[in-house]
């Protein structure tokens, strides 16, 4: 077996898990957090005050206030986060076809030195 080939499948299997490992436990991570979410009881609207005094207005005012700007960054952190997990499903999908083709170029296959070269044009088109 020619050695050069060996080694193109090693950095390939490296690559794999450099790639796999981190963006699986990212949607690992992203699933628990749907979840979570998904059975989080909503939340009940506050009552209004029975006897409303000037400095309880001014509380609830600046209450208002930090509770507007906690949304404002929850929803960027889940726009955020979901940005995230798209990016590490495409990292999945990257790294099963290195995983594949490593494999498909030990074991001598045509279209695992096919599909190598177009990974590594594409690495050298970046």
């Amino acid at each position: 077996m020619n050695p050069q080939i060996i080694q193109i499948a090693n950095a390939f299997h490296i690559g794999a898990a450099v790639l796999g490992l981190p963006s699986t436990v990212a949607l690992i991570f992203y699933a628990i957090f749907r979840l979570r979410l998904w059975m989080t009881p909503a939340t009940p609207a506050s009552a209004p005050m029975k006897n409303p005094d000037a400095i309880l207005m001014i509380i609830l005012g600046m209450a208002k206030g930090f509770g507007a700007i906690a949304n404002g960054i929850g929803a960027a952190g889940k726009v955020i986060f979901g940005w995230i997990a798209i990016i590490a499903s495409a990292a999945i999908l990257l790294a099963t076809c290195l995983f594949f083709t490593a494999r498909g170029l030990l074991d001598h296959q045509t279209w695992a030195r096919g599909m190598a070269a177009l990974l590594m044009i594409a690495l050298l088109l970046v």
